[in-house]
């Protein structure tokens, strides 16, 4: 592959975010309760958030959270709106974040103890 073709404007780059929950049992009103807190929170209060989503599997026992930013300022601003939200959907269930683009020292350190995995941009078209 030529990637002196491929594009790496960084300017231009959202972050995403993939959050994969494992629902606890018996908690599924619970998370889909909590998820919609942090939904309602975000439509109403985050302009650097591009998309938000949630999928369910067919039991609904695990989740899969889509979320797209306009840069690292925009995540520290929704992880600051969500809050308390956040902390009880943690609660419904176990989380694996992981975070693709170009994160900020401030982004990192703010999301140390959610553990995620972190990945930057190599390629793209």
């Amino acid at each position: 592959m030529d990637t002196d073709s491929v594009s790496t404007n960084e300017a231009s780059i959202p972050i995403h975010v993939i959050v994969f929950c494992t629902i606890h049992s018996g908690r599924i009103d619970a998370f889909k309760a909590a998820i919609g807190r942090v939904f309602d929170k975000v439509r109403d209060n985050e302009p650097g958030t591009q998309a938000l989503a949630c999928y369910l599997n067919a039991d609904e026992t695990e989740a899969v959270v889509r979320e797209v930013y306009d840069d690292s300022d925009a995540v520290l601003a929704h992880l600051g709106n969500v809050g308390a939200a956040l902390g009880e959907l943690m609660a419904t269930c176990t989380m694996s974040i992981t975070v693709l683009g170009d994160v900020s020292p401030a982004l990192r350190a703010a999301t140390a103890a959610l553990q995620p995995s972190i990945f930057t941009e190599h390629l793209r078209v």
